[in-house]
């Protein structure tokens, strides 16, 4: 079993996997945010995955701000359409740990570390 993690934006989406014993957080992509449903299924399928940590965007102050409410939809899609766990993560922090274009498959993988620390 393992477990995927999305760092979901307007534009693109950053994914990690685990690996097969859930140890270890590996960036996996960026997909367009467009793609994410037919994206996902194939992902699913191909990498067995059995639980989906998804990035709860908030505030510094704790608060939901616009992208809070899509992220929910997209939470309540994704368990609809692949019957699968959603865990809802706070990823106020993870998407300052790193800077540039093309990085949002590692604050998935950063969303991830912290929910396998979590469980262990």
């Amino acid at each position: 079993m393992r477990i995927l993690a999305i760092d979901y934006g307007k534009k693109k989406c950053g994914i990690a996997i685990s690996d097969k014993n859930n140890k270890i957080a590996i960036p996996y992509g960026i997909i367009k945010s467009e793609n994410l449903f037919k994206e996902l299924k194939k992902i699913i399928e191909e990498k067995d995955i059995k639980k989906i940590v998804l990035g709860l965007p908030l505030s510094l102050s704790g608060r939901e701000i616009e992208l809070t409410k899509e992220v929910y939809e997209i939470k309540r899609k994704i368990e609809s359409m692949f019957k699968i766990e959603v865990i809802l993560i706070d990823e106020r922090m993870t998407s300052k740990l790193y800077k540039g274009e093309d990085v949002d498959d590692l604050s998935a993988m950063a969303l991830l570390e912290d929910y396998l620390k979590m469980c262990l």
